[in-house]
């Protein structure tokens, strides 16, 4: 029977898993169930166990043995001991280990956590052996920043990434406020004679040549390059990955980006992330 690694993305509105030979997805054990990241502890606990449960008999059925669980998810989170200590979602499980939620379906299996934004730098990078100094920039409902170096994602003691920028001032407010799904529709319907419901309509809107939702993309990358090149400059960063829904409108904005960053010497790529929808879960199967 040939083994595999389960990887488990947690997200505010779903989990996502799939099962991983290396860094390669095995065909068929892609799967996603909705979660209410509001809801009780019930709730949530049968949202995992539906989600771990199918995936555990699709191995069985395919003659495939899972010898770990690989996690990946945003913080707040001891990283270390799997509890989740998230305030503004999840709070029904705050300061409770997911560890024994996670095991209930697959049994007693090692688990392992890592950051998101780490998850995201290691999968993006996978391929990409020509670099070896990385910057990872998500885009979506938030905003995510890491770095990688030679292979070894730059964490702080508690294992999240060194820096982080989602709370940098930024304009009037955080850099969160600009940088991010809602950024970009709040710019957008403040001056909008017809306001977008969300990020996707604005960036429909600027393919089909609405130049105040094309602008906003170009302040939005403006406003980004401002936040990341002392960053990029200090740590000679070669390739910038960037990922979340927002970047996959990098056609919008990364001219804007490329000019903007110009100045950082050593920074020779800048791209979305080739996998951008399975980043996160390759980076959780292969990643430290």
């Amino acid at each position: 029977m040939k083994k595999c690694i389960l990887a488990l993305d947690i997200g505010g509105t779903s989990l996502k898993c799939g099962l991983f030979d290396g860094p390669m997805l095995i065909s068929g054990s892609l799967d996603s169930q909705p979660v209410n990241s509001s809801g009780s502890f019930e709730e949530i606990h049968q949202a995992y166990f539906s989600l771990l449960s199918r995936v555990r008999d699709f191995a069985m059925v395919n003659g495939l043995v899972i010898t770990g669980v690989s996690v990946d998810t945003p913080g707040p989170f001891d990283y270390n001991n799997g509890v989740c200590l998230m305030t503004h979602k999840y709070q029904a499980i705050k300061d409770k280990s997911l560890i024994p939620i996670i095991r209930a379906p697959l049994g007693n299996l090692p688990v392992r956590f890592m950051h998101d934004s780490a998850a995201f730098i290691q999968g993006a990078a996978a391929g990409l052996d020509e670099y070896n100094r990385f910057a990872g920039v998500m885009i979506g409902t938030g905003l995510g920043f890491a770095l990688m170096i030679n292979g070894e994602v730059l964490k702080n003691k508690s294992g999240e990434p060194l820096y982080s920028i989602y709370s940098l001032p930024c304009g009037s407010g955080i850099a969160e406020d600009a940088i991010s799904g809602r950024g970009i529709v709040n710019a957008y319907n403040a001056r909008a004679k017809s306001p977008a419901k969300n990020a996707k309509e604005v960036g429909l809107r600027a393919e089909a040549g609405d130049v105040l939702a094309i602008s906003v993309h170009r302040d939005m990358a403006a406003s980004l390059a401002e936040l990341i090149s002392p960053i990029l400059d200090e740590y000679r960063i070669e390739a910038l990955l960037l990922g979340g829904q927002v970047s996959k409108s990098f056609n919008l904005f990364g001219a804007t980006l490329k000019e903007k960053l110009a100045g950082v010497k050593s920074l020779v790529y800048i791209a979305p992330a080739r996998n951008i929808d399975l980043a996160h879960l390759i980076g959780a199967a292969v990643g430290k």
